[in-house]
């Protein structure tokens, strides 16, 4: 907002030209020739300081802005308005809270973040409710708008958020792909496991599911076992690899498997021979049958006991609408076919489905990065939109942080508070793992003094100005000379010296307004303030509520792709 000093100077101006040109034109018989002209030109002029105002008030917070509308600046993105933070501001920001007044406010200049900062990963802290995610929908426009291939991972389920992707699909000319729980009559199929490198990252995705440390260490490592070895049958036997494939072949009929297993060896080999005798023979030559057949042998009560946390998370996956939603045979989404994705999960509805849908996300994430990484960065970057990372982090996804940027892969993730990270990772070293791996932080509002001084410390210290005064009192006839002691003399004093101090200091971190923030990035520190744009112009979120998606324009049928909307639509697949 333009400061109070300013808005007088632009007042006065205004009133002076407009009494100017009032005078000029009133008093024109009886001036020089022309004074009737310089009357109406000071009129205009008049106008201009209050027009420079209103613009300036229309690209604040709470005044309609759209994404047509954002300053550009080259190969840039548009952070918002706000200044460079210096120590002179932070002094000004100590002296004002010291006498308990507002800070003068510095004057606000478009704020941009180089795009190829982007690939060095940008992450958004703050509590809710100061702004994260309104700043992630600005990201995201953004990123549309630049033609990157773009992801939105979304665990609760923004509703405005959602139509704000919609809206720029469609003024983009854009594919939406989405992937939405609550809503699995609009949403186009995904199948988790479906792609992979090794088998071992279908059994890690699974088990990343998993409580781990401790006491639930075992049982895990149990799981990830009876994954890899039910993954290796499957894909031994041809079978589609799915959710509800794993489920009942590791958990319902083991031996099922075993016996395709050993149809795919040999297809004769089983006739005229007992079962597990001809797949203990076929074993001796297939180290798939031979890891099949050491998990089916076990004890029953054991397995049972060992995979107790298996059991309800594979069940929860692979029943009911998810079954069809997250099993397709074939279809449906797949990152080598990104265009613009949006993972609509919902957590409020079904907290374990949707975490376990972002997370195995985020691991399939990984191995897109690691091909990108091996094989090529592909034709344009992909942009990946995280919110509430804390909800759905793994210890893989620090490696997807390592390796994204030779991958053209830029990441964009919120959390509320590092302690939530910490706890989503079971380790302080691996919390600061992550942060160490983003180069850009933008820091809202904390309610907990750690975080600010966590801030506080990636902006560092800088040499402060600290002024100190000092009084004291002394009777005059100790240097005067007087005899009387009823004289006194006063001896005042004042000493400046420098000291490190925090450039943000921790206070003010805590202190921020809503939508405004401090944000580093190269070296950079900032202060800023999100513009808030106007809500989304579409009712897209209703619709879908309706299960009424038809009406908005989305075609269904024809080929494989096309009977789910992926091949040439812009909008959500419907099923058929």
């Amino acid at each position: 907002m333009i400061a109070a000093r300013e808005r007088c100077l632009m007042a006065l101006t205004a009133a002076a030209l407009a009494g100017l040109g009032s005078f000029l034109f009133v008093k024109a018989s009886e001036l020089p020739q022309g004074a009737r002209l310089m009357g109406c030109v000071c009129g205009a002029a008049a106008l201009w300081p209050v027009t420079c105002w209103l613009r300036s008030r229309r690209t604040r917070n709470g005044s309609p802005q759209l994404v047509t509308d954002l300053p550009v600046q080259g190969e840039s993105v548009y952070m918002g308005i706000g200044t460079d933070w210096t120590v002179r501001h932070t002094c000004d920001l100590r002296q004002a809270a010291m006498i308990g007044l507002p800070p003068p406010a510095p004057r606000p200049v478009n704020l941009f973040l180089p795009v190829c900062e982007l690939e060095k990963h940008v992450l958004l802290l703050g509590t809710t409710g100061s702004g994260k995610t309104r700043m992630l929908e600005l990201l995201i426009a953004q990123a549309i708008r630049r033609g990157d291939a773009t992801a939105v991972i979304d665990p609760k389920g923004d509703e405005r958020l959602l139509a704000r992707v919609w809206d720029e699909c469609r003024r983009s000319g854009r594919k939406l792909q989405l992937i939405a729980l609550p809503y699995p009559e609009a949403s186009l199929p995904y199948n988790p496991v479906a792609q992979f490198a090794e088998v071992r990252e279908v059994a890690d995705r699974i088990a990343a599911l998993l409580p781990a440390g401790g006491d639930a260490e075992p049982f895990r490592n149990f799981a990830w076992e009876v994954i890899h070895a039910t993954a290796s049958g499957m894909r031994r036997a041809g079978e589609p690899m799915t959710l509800a494939g794993l489920k009942r072949f590791a958990l319902d009929e083991p031996w099922e498997l075993v016996k395709r297993v050993v149809r795919a060896v040999d297809p004769g080999f089983l006739k005229g021979r007992d079962p597990r005798k001809a797949a203990e023979m076929a074993a001796r030559s297939e180290p798939a049958l031979q890891a099949l057949l050491a998990l089916v042998t076990r004890p029953a009560d054991h397995t049972q006991k060992m995979t107790s946390a298996l059991w309800p998370l594979l069940s929860k996956l692979a029943a009911g609408s998810n079954r069809d939603l997250l099993s397709p045979a074939q279809g449906g989404f797949a990152w080598s076919r990104l265009d613009v994705a949006y993972f609509f999960l919902g957590s409020l509805l079904g907290a374990d489905s949707a975490l376990a849908v972002a997370r195995m996300a985020l691991l399939d994430v990984q191995s897109y990065v690691g091909m990108r990484y091996a094989y090529g960065r592909g034709d344009r970057p992909v942009s990946l939109f995280v919110d509430e990372l804390a909800d759905v982090l793994s210890p893989a996804f620090v490696h997807v942080l390592n390796k994204s940027r030779g991958a053209g892969v830029r990441v964009t993730a919120t959390a509320q508070t590092l302690a939530d990270l910490e706890a989503a990772l079971g380790s302080r070293a691996r919390a600061r793992q992550v942060v160490g791996n983003v180069n850009t932080v933008l820091q809202f509002r904390a309610q907990s003094a750690e975080d600010a001084e966590a801030f506080a410390a990636l902006a560092g210290d800088r040499l402060m100005p600290a002024t100190t005064e000092g009084e004291t009192y002394e009777p005059s006839m100790f240097t005067s000379g007087l005899e009387t002691v009823e004289d006194f003399r006063a001896l005042f004093g004042r000493q400046r010296v420098w000291r490190d101090e925090p450039l943000v200091p921790p206070w003010a971190i805590q202190e921020l307004s809503p939508f405004h923030y401090y944000a580093h990035w190269s070296a950079r520190t900032v202060r800023g303030e999100v513009p808030l744009m106007p809500a989304p112009s579409t009712r897209y979120v209703e619709a879908l509520k309706k299960h009424a998606a038809q009406s908005l324009g989305v075609v269904v049928g024809g080929s494989d792709d096309n009977r789910y909307g992926v091949g040439a639509m812009v909008g959500p697949a419907v099923r058929t």
